[in-house]
């Protein structure tokens, strides 16, 4: 079973990595990010992430951008040098979750949890994106796996009031600060408090972190950013904090984006998402924890035992392990503006949970020989894993076959041409943010024929045109010239218009 686990997970890992390449970056998440940091490595401005040139952008720190610009610089601007540094931070995670899993169980537990992780849908899909998810995820897995550790040594020394596990709790906490913001106090404190509750645990908490030298550490991770930030375009900071920390979750469909659009959905969708992100490994989940009771009641004197250290501790983890996992979808339950990947915290705990029961009733010492051979049977445990490797082979093809969501090959095409140098590409009414990536930064948006018109080759006396389907007829109505169509995608068309000038209205219809 766990061999073939690990096995489907290598598979899937390796399919993203292969798929890196294969496909345009997708509007609007992914193309408007590659944009971002484009432009941040060919402008050098390391500090402002900038949202169009000399606009800046100020909805999300800049760690995911600062990925994928080094991508860039380092390897040139491509979608595979976007995607790389993602998908190197997901093998980080990978590593963690390993690491975590072998020190609460043992190597069976460490394997299990990683390639189940790596077969979960959300997370693979998520690792090989240009996104802000990735580098926050790192964050959050660094943050209460630190935590649990720091807990635990202090536990069997209590003498001893600082290690390293605690400051690298609040390691991850500077990383997640300028991964996606002052979130990550919320989805990892709040497991924290609620595991904290019981036995008063609460009034130890002090006591188990450096809370003050700690909190220094973060400071010193993130704030510098964050004052410099604010230095460079004042302002940042309201709209970062106020409108993307709280308007944006409590305000269903949001018109204060200065980025984009609002995704509007009715309060507790959340736990929808969390059917279909979370595939295949949120069924097994019950099936796991009904096989791991049903193991403890038939094992004589194996009984629940508080008092027993080993158990106990089984039980805090398993606790801690509910509350991660769970923190994402209780948060966001009455947020409106939500997207899938806001499952994406959750998934380090499910996988951590799926393993350690599995653990318990198929590899723990306390499991007989006869009956670990027994439980060879439970194979099937791993078949949910090999749909991960084709939906990833599914998703690579189709992406790689149908473009109509990009405008790659419009300004591909657009660039193939003899006159492209000296003639230049305009979108008519919006211009999607992979027709910005794609062209550089050279393509521009116009909403009206007066500005259309205004970007005549004067030359060439000609210019290339990417419009909608349906706006063809407006156009040749209002413009006296020649509409030589170059391509076109099931969304958009490429023109050559050659020889013309306004006839009428100048607005869009």
């Amino acid at each position: 079973m766990v061999r073939l686990i690990v096995i489907f997970g290598l598979a899937a890992l390796s399919v993203r990595f292969a798929s890196l390449g294969l496909f345009p970056l997708m509007d609007t998440t992914e193309a408007r990010y590659g944009e971002i940091a484009r432009i941040m490595m060919e402008t050098s401005n390391w500090i402002t992430p900038q949202f169009d040139y000399n606009i800046p952008f100020w909805g999300k720190p800049p760690l995911h951008t600062w990925m994928s610009a080094i991508g860039f610089k380092w390897l040139g601007v491509s979608e595979f040098a976007g995607r790389l540094p993602h998908f190197l931070t997901g093998l980080m995670i990978l590593a963690l979750v390993w690491l975590f899993g072998r020190q609460q169980g043992n190597k069976n537990t460490a394997n299990l949890a990683a390639g189940i992780l790596a077969t979960t849908v959300v997370f693979c899909i998520s690792i090989g994106a240009i996104m802000t998810d990735t580098a926050l995820l790192l964050a959050i897995t660094l943050t209460l796996g630190s935590f649990w550790q720091a807990w635990q040594l202090t536990d069997s020394n209590p003498d001893q009031k600082r290690n390293r596990w605690g400051y690298l709790f609040f390691v991850g906490l500077g990383i997640g600060l300028l991964a996606k913001g002052p979130i990550i106090l919320i989805l990892t404190g709040l497991p924290v408090f609620l595991w904290c509750l019981p036995e008063w645990r609460i009034l130890q908490l002090w006591k188990r972190l450096p809370w003050v030298s700690g909190t220094l550490l973060m400071l010193a991770i993130a704030l510098p950013w964050y004052l410099l930030a604010e230095q460079a375009t004042p302002g940042f900071l309201n709209y970062f904090i106020v409108g993307e920390h709280f308007q944006r979750f409590l305000v269903s469909g949001w018109q204060g984006d200065l980025y984009g659009t609002a995704h509007v959905h009715p309060k507790g969708f959340i736990w929808l998402k969390w059917l279909y992100a979370a595939l295949p490994w949120n069924i097994v989940l019950p099936l796991v924890w009904w096989k791991a009771r049903k193991h403890r009641q038939s094992e004589a004197g194996k009984q629940d035992n508080p008092a027993c250290p080993e158990q106990a501790r089984t039980q805090q983890w398993r606790l801690l392990l509910w509350c991660w996992m769970l923190t994402p979808m209780i948060f966001f339950t009455l947020a409106g503006n939500i997207i899938w990947t806001y499952i994406l915290p959750a998934t380090p705990a499910l996988v951590l949970l799926i393993a350690d029961y599995i653990r318990e009733f198929a590899f723990a010492e306390s499991v007989s020989p006869a009956k670990k051979r027994r439980n060879q049977g439970n194979q099937w445990l791993a078949w949910p894993g090999v749909l991960m490797p084709v939906v990833m082979v599914i998703i690579t093809i189709a992406m790689n076959s149908d473009t109509r969501n990009s405008a790659k090959s419009l300004v591909e095409a657009y660039q193939e041409q003899l006159d492209s140098s000296r003639t230049g590409l305009v979108f008519w009414g919006s211009r999607p943010f992979s027709g910005q990536f794609y062209s550089r930064g050279q393509a521009v948006e116009v909403e009206s024929v007066n500005e259309l018109v205004s970007h005549i080759n004067k030359e060439t006396g000609s210019l290339y045109l990417v419009a909608r389907p349906g706006d063809q007829r407006y156009l040749q109505e209002s413009l006296t010239g020649q509409l030589d169509l170059v391509a076109e995608t099931s969304k958009r068309q490429l023109w050559r218009l050659s020889e013309f000038k306004e006839t009428g209205d100048s607005e869009t219809s």
